[in-house]
């Protein structure tokens, strides 16, 4: 057992990290349920409320690695609860904007910058610091599928929250949430964390290269590419789709949210696997 596991036991760590990663990719999820009714509310097209969303993934991406740098330097925890802060004010910008540059401010700009801050890049280079080597693999697998387990939860939730209180109102459900995860992140602080910039002599340059030297991250962020793309898409368009072929709101969300249910076996079998075999 490791100091870090010593001072924040593994089912701390790995409830820290999955309830963070439930909260924030399970939010994230629910965009495309918000589609319809913020669509047909401020009398905007979908392609508007699209382009919000592709702003949030850019900005997203962009921000992680900088999430990740400061990281680093400060700390996990910090760079979490951040992103949390930004994250909750881009959710309640949302809920009184009223054109569609206000969305795409909030839920685009304000929004993505939260997601970089407290998504599973950060939370999972902190669990993978903090747990030993031998429960790595699984523990990483295990944080993962929260994020799923938060899609299959949060999703029909949600949509059964607009269907009761209006899209605006729903809102405060994520925020909710959001504000619970930001305040379980600590067992994700370590001394790990403090050394890590002097570990990485020459800065995050030098890391990039030695990182671009090895065909498999390559091959991992081609991988990530296409997954991001497809997986967005059908989050979004998947539930106003099936409601356009004459399905309900709920067994909408329902399909969405079943993406998440399987996602959260795989997921687990590959970490599983990834512990058996290197």
């Amino acid at each position: 057992m490791s100091f870090n596991e010593r001072n924040s036991p593994v089912a701390a760590i790995l409830l820290a990290g999955g309830l963070a990663t439930a909260v924030s990719m399970g939010v994230r999820s629910t965009m495309g349920v918000y589609l319809d009714p913020i669509t047909v509310d401020l009398g905007i097209s979908t392609g508007a409320f699209g382009f919000a969303i592709a702003i949030q993934n850019l900005v997203w991406g962009l921000g992680q690695p900088i999430a990740g740098a400061v990281a680093d330097r400060y700390g996990s925890a910090r760079v979490l609860v951040a992103g949390g802060v930004l994250y909750i004010f881009g959710l309640a910008a949302a809920g009184a904007a009223n054109t569609s540059a206000g969305i795409s401010i909030s839920l685009g700009v304000i929004t993505g910058l939260g997601l970089a801050g407290l998504s599973f890049a950060v939370i999972l280079a902190s669990v993978g610091r903090l747990v030993d080597e031998s429960r790595r693999a699984t523990a990483l697998a295990t944080t993962t599928a929260f994020g799923s387990l938060g899609q299959f939860v949060l999703v029909p939730l949600t949509q059964s929250a607009i269907d009761a209180f209006g899209w605006r109102q729903s809102l405060m459900l994520g925020i909710t949430l959001l504000a619970l995860a930001m305040s379980s992140v600590w067992p994700l602080r370590s001394r790990s964390e403090q050394s890590a910039p002097s570990a990485a002599k020459g800065g995050g340059r030098a890391i990039l290269r030695i990182a671009f030297g090895y065909r498999s991250y390559v091959l991992l962020l081609i991988g990530f590419f296409v997954c991001g793309f497809h997986v967005t898409f059908i989050g979004l368009h998947l539930p106003k789709y099936l409601e356009d072929a004459g399905q309900t709101s709920k067994i909408a969300a329902l399909a969405l949210a079943t993406i998440g249910l399987f996602n959260i076996g795989g997921t687990m079998a590959i970490g599983w696997l990834g512990g058996r075999f290197k």
